[in-house]
């Protein structure tokens, strides 16, 4: 149980980190619109990489811990939905 928490909190923190990057950037290039163009695209990429592990994983073996750490931890923690409504809000 320990170790899980574990995972999710280190894929967690990756997550989080990529999502900062990946959002600054995107919005960089954007040219600072007014829609948060950077967490909508990080939003649509990992909702799409989350649909593909989950059918991944369903036909491969994988740990149950590892699972945790991709599906709850990582992509998790990159796919908040709450920073789009906080951003479109501003």
């Amino acid at each position: 149980m320990w170790f899980r928490i574990f995972y999710v909190f280190v894929g967690g923190g990756i997550g989080a980190l990529l999502r900062y990057l990946i959002s600054g950037l995107i919005q960089k290039q954007s040219s600072g619109g007014v829609l948060p163009y950077g967490t909508l695209a990080v939003n649509l990429i990992g909702a799409l990489f989350i649909g593909f592990l989950w059918e991944l994983f369903q036909h491969i073996t994988v740990s149950t811990n590892v699972r945790v750490f991709i599906l709850i931890g990582l992509i998790g923690a990159l796919t908040t939905f709450s920073t789009f409504s906080l951003e479109t809000m501003n």
